[in-house]
């Protein structure tokens, strides 16, 4: 991807925690890309635009600026759509933890120039799919003090990862932990009270905080985190993960820093090698090469 006029698809968040505007500024005061843009303003609006993004086929180069949520459902409507086009993620969101993963906290500003001079490395990194609600995920999926954490985060004044970080601390406080069952690949690895589990690829939640320090996003694999009061964490890795809560009382998830409400059990499977994507060189820690 050399040519200077990439033509780059913008799927924007106006409403994200971040700073959108600046964000796309930044790529539009560029006058070697190509860049066009288009705002969500309805849930499910950026999964949408990447799928017709990707059937239309002009863009090289799909950028979500917006946090997880949004890059969650751009990755998710590319995905869908077998779409030839690479992800970008822009940090214009809460927590950004998938922009950490994939470009380490790298300047948003040093990312755009190394984009339009061609310097970004092309790769191939896993999702995960929630199988109870049908959704492909980048960041992954968390139960317990994570989804707390996000319900504190709605009462609370502030913005970015020190909002979250407040938030963590306030839930530590109110939420108890309770027993569930932990699976990987068909294998019972933990059963008992967690204060939460963490499943996914990529390393980071909340932008700071790393659950999963040794997860990679191309290696076929879920990494597992299961998080005690009492305990180190336990870590697992597999293909298929479940967690089921054993109290009979609903399960409350997050997933793409969004949250959902299931019965009692979440099944996750991973995705390998389902999406391309740009990366800074040299390539993020949680990539294998």
């Amino acid at each position: 991807m050399t040519d200077k006029h990439l033509r780059v698809f913008a799927i924007v968040n106006p409403r994200a925690g971040g700073d959108p505007g600046g964000t796309v500024a930044e790529l539009e005061s560029r006058t070697d890309l190509t860049v066009v843009c288009s705002y969500t303003g309805a849930p499910g609006d950026a999964e949408r635009l990447a799928a017709e993004a990707a059937a239309d086929g002009w863009a090289d180069v799909v950028v979500a600026v917006g946090g997880d949520g949004t890059a969650g459902q751009v990755a998710a409507g590319l995905f869908r759509a077998g779409s030839a086009a690479a992800l970008v993620i822009a940090p214009a969101g809460t927590g950004n933890s998938s922009y950490r993963g994939l470009a380490d906290d790298r300047p948003w500003p040093d990312l755009v120039d190394d984009l339009a001079s061609g310097r970004l490395f092309p790769c191939r990194i896993d999702l995960a799919m929630i199988e109870e609600l049908r959704r492909p995920v980048l960041l992954g999926t968390t139960t317990g003090i994570l989804p707390a954490t996000l319900v504190a985060a709605r009462e609370m004044s502030g913005t970015g990862r020190d909002l979250l970080a407040e938030a963590t601390v306030r839930a530590f406080g109110t939420h108890r932990p309770h027993p569930v069952r932990v699976s990987v690949d068909g294998a019972a690895v933990y059963e008992g009270e967690l204060l939460g589990t963490f499943v996914g690829g990529m390393r980071h939640r909340g932008g700071r905080f790393e659950m999963l320090p040794d997860s990679l996003l191309d290696d076929g694999l879920l990494d597992v985190c299961c998080l005690s009061t009492i305990a180190p964490p336990q870590y697992s890795r597999g293909e298929h993960v479940c967690v089921e809560r054993l109290d009979g009382e609903g399960l409350l998830i997050e997933c793409d820093g969004e949250l959902e409400q299931l019965a009692e059990t979440v099944t996750v499977r991973v995705l390998p090698a389902a999406l391309h994507t740009l990366v800074p060189v040299p390539v993020p820690a949680a990539m294998s090469r």
